[in-house]
């Protein structure tokens, strides 16, 4: 939902725009409704494609957060149980819909949660195969690609399909690959309190600007500095404003981005 808040932070529904429909499903409860709501009215998300099931509760995540480490206990509720049929999709296999759409013209990215058990199985390589972007962080790349360095890692996911891969390193900032080119960005110097849900803050602002104008380089930082704004916050933030991420990055990368555009 954090993706599709940040999207739907530029999105317009009153000017014609197509929109960001999210799909998805939360339980009859308390924290089914409060979530919907904040997509309602905070951001520009359509959530019909939000189902309410009557048979499970809605997924909660519990981040403990420390001073060296972090933990998440989760009960999965609605999401484990929710269905194609529920949702109203066409009742296809999962890599066949993915086709269709990305037939569609239609830009697919994946944004992997963690596995606890290290498995990393039920096809995930035929799904990357299928993505316009990847955004793993530096230990889920490692892991799902098998390599035991950040930029090994990068190379094997990048290797025999055309998807962007762009891989965040925590204090390190982050790094994208496609094809031959590779872009880099480093992290913003900000006092860290909290690096929950900076990972998604971080995918979310990417993809917003990225889908306006394609430009990596501009699109990665934008996605860093929603990634620094986030862990200078305690708990799960809201998702910035692009005023705050111009105001933060302007005075780094995007100052650079337009010397680099006057030069040339």
């Amino acid at each position: 939902m954090s993706t599709s808040a940040a999207l739907g932070l530029d999105n317009d529904r009153s000017s014609g725009q197509d929109g960001v429909v999210l799909f998805g499903a939360v339980g009859r409860d308390h924290f089914g409704h409060t979530l919907v709501s904040i997509a309602n009215q905070q951001s520009a998300v359509d959530t019909t494609g939000v189902v309410v099931l009557e048979s499970a509760p809605t997924a909660v995540c519990m981040c403990l957060s420390g001073k060296e480490d972090r933990a998440f206990v989760s009960t999965y509720g609605a999401t484990a149980a929710v269905t194609f049929a529920d949702l109203d999709l066409p009742l296809l296999r999962f890599l066949d819909l993915l086709r269709e759409l990305r037939d569609r013209g239609i830009t697919l990215s994946l944004d992997t949660g963690f596995d606890p058990a290290n498995q990393w199985k039920d096809g995930i390589h035929d799904v990357i195969r299928l993505m316009d972007l990847f955004f793993p962080n530096e230990t889920e790349a490692m892991a799902i690609s098998g390599r035991g360095s950040v930029h090994e890692a990068l190379e094997e996911l990048t290797r025999d399909n055309d998807a962007l891969v762009v891989i965040t390193t925590g204090p390190q900032g982050a790094i994208a690959k496609r094809g031959r080119q590779v872009w880099t960005h480093a992290a913003f110097d900000v006092p860290i309190k909290d690096t929950t849900g900076a990972g998604d803050c971080f995918t979310g602002s990417f993809l917003a600007q990225y889908l306006q104008d394609r430009d990596v380089d501009k699109s990665l930082a934008l996605a860093s500095a929603a990634g620094a704004l986030a862990v200078g916050r305690e708990g799960v933030p809201p998702h910035p404003k692009r005023a705050e991420l111009v105001s933060l990055a302007g005075s780094h990368a995007l100052k650079a981005l337009s010397a680099a555009s006057d030069c040339s």
